[in-house]
């Protein structure tokens, strides 16, 4: 006979939000999320939680002689003010008597479909016989688009328990299956013991348009100094439009401490060149192996293990210029004074160090997005014999604001060139930016822009867009082209 798991479910989004409130009259229920693709217009957004089973207020139900436990839990999900999702549910126990009380946890998993765009998350919750027992987050969270001009992948999800579906032995509720496994989702990302491992998953995408012949996996655990614990790496053939990866990986080298897990495909397999990560930052406890305290280093030796440091003269020099499409006047005068190389990467370390919005992990995240939009532009707006997409106008533009909300791109023809609208929802209130391709060879001109500091010619349609003068504006003197967006919006 089958073990039957009491397991429910729910679903969030991309972020962790744990509650470890110390009143002992307070809730404690962690979440957990992540967002996987889902089709060109969506994306599926899960929301882990787990709490455990002397969290609940019981009382006697006397027709089934049993002690009943319920926790009520809210969301609602606002985009500019509305409202797109409220939605309520409970999560119940029942116990024989309080001896039963192990500090056992339920979980769930529940999942929405939202648009890429940026959002007001609250989640509320109470319990159900005792009222005054509530807890209440408050998020604003900005769902990214899955691209499908590259190999991609979803955020992590760590797992209490991962097993092939035709390999279980246990009765569990279809609402954990992916693919060919069921996956119950560990919120709390511990993990605990001196035989425990790390396991979890997530999807990789795209692999059968940009690497054919297979893809190289890799994981690393590194701890809250950046110091490498763990690497191991292997290499799948499997080519299809989504891939489950799941992971298991062993943790008792390690002592008790915060880590991160960084999970990297790299492609194409015959000469990796590109690469896509996911990192996730996890906890393990292990009371054999405690706590070791590290040694921090000063800045002089962090920028000597840093890879500007290692930057030829001439990486230096193109690493200056990306900086300086972002960096402030003073930076710019500064970067453009210096001479040596050695002061260069100092500059370089120091520039990105202080845009790190968390010293406390092991990656600087700004840089890695950075980054990720340089290769962007450079595959995708480089055009003739000019392999640098960055120093374009779309390229500088993706750069210094990002990824667009929303991207439109309109072709060619007969009467029209070739033309491109950005939107950004999040810059300035929300901004547009116009790109035409004026000599038709793929190099897009930043034509107007609502946003401030940029150029501005709110006429440019009839300017640029049109391919003959017949279709143009024809009094050139009353449409003289203002290169500065005197109102900003």
């Amino acid at each position: 006979m089958k073990t039957i798991i009491n397991i429910l479910l729910i679903v969030l989004m991309p972020l962790i939000f744990t509650f470890n409130l110390a009143a002992e009259d307070d809730l404690q229920i962690a979440f957990d999320a992540a967002t996987f693709h889902f089709d060109d217009n969506e994306t599926r957004w899960e929301l882990y939680y787990s709490c455990p089973d002397n969290m609940f207020t019981y009382q006697s139900d006397n027709v089934n002689n049993k002690l009943i436990g319920s926790i009520a839990i809210r969301i609602v999900v606002k985009s500019k003010s509305i409202t797109l999702i409220d939605e309520n549910w409970k999560i119940s126990n029942s116990i024989n008597s309080f001896e039963e009380l192990k500090q056992n946890y339920i979980f769930g998993v529940k999942s929405f479909f939202l648009a890429p765009g940026q959002y007001e998350i609250e989640l509320s919750a109470f319990d159900m016989n005792k009222t005054t027992r509530r807890l209440l987050y408050k998020k604003d969270i900005f769902i990214s688009k899955f691209e499908k001009n590259r190999i991609n992948q979803s955020e992590i999800e760590f797992a209490s328990y991962i097993e092939e579906i035709k390999e279980s032995t246990l009765n569990i509720d279809p609402m954990y299956m992916k693919y060919d496994y069921y996956v119950i989702p560990n919120p709390r990302a511990e993990f605990f013991g001196n035989e425990a491992r790390l396991i979890g998953a997530l999807e990789i995408y795209n692999s059968e348009i940009y690497s054919r012949n297979g893809i190289i996996r890799s994981y690393k655990i590194a701890d809250n100094t950046g110091e490498i614990m763990y690497f191991a790496r292997d290499t799948s053939r499997i080519v299809t439009e989504k891939i489950l990866t799941t992971f298991d990986l062993p943790l008792d080298t390690l002592p008790s401490g915060v880590y991160f897990l960084a999970v990297t495909t790299s492609y194409p397999i015959e000469n990796a060149v590109d690469s896509v990560t996911s990192t996730k930052k996890f906890f393990f406890y292990n009371q054999s192996k405690p706590f070791v305290r590290k040694r921090y280093f000063t800045e002089n030796e962090l920028f000597e293990k840093s890879e500007f440091n290692t930057m030829t003269p001439q990486q230096t020099d193109i690493e200056i210029n990306m900086a300086i499409v972002i960096a402030r006047d003073e930076e710019i005068y500064q970067a453009r004074s210096l001479n040596d190389t050695k002061a260069k990467q100092r500059f370089l370390f120091k520039f990105w160090s202080q845009r790190d919005s968390d010293t406390n992990t092991v990656w600087n995240e700004y840089l890695r997005e950075f980054r990720s939009n340089v290769e962007f532009a450079n595959n995708f707006f480089s055009y003739g014999k000019n392999s640098q997409g960055w120093k374009t106008e779309r390229g500088r533009v993706l750069l210094k604001y990002g990824m667009p909300t929303n991207r439109e791109v309109h072709i060619s023809s007969g009467l029209e060139r070739a033309y491109e609208e950005w939107f950004y929802e999040n810059v300035q209130g929300g901004v547009y930016f116009y790109f035409v391709d004026i000599s038709s060879i793929g190099n897009f001109i930043l034509t107007h822009s609502t946003a401030m500091g940029e150029t501005y010619y709110p006429d440019w349609f009839n300017r640029y867009v049109p391919t003959t003068p017949d279709n143009r504006m024809n009094n050139d003197s009353q449409n003289q082209r203002q290169s500065i967006n005197p109102y900003g919006n």
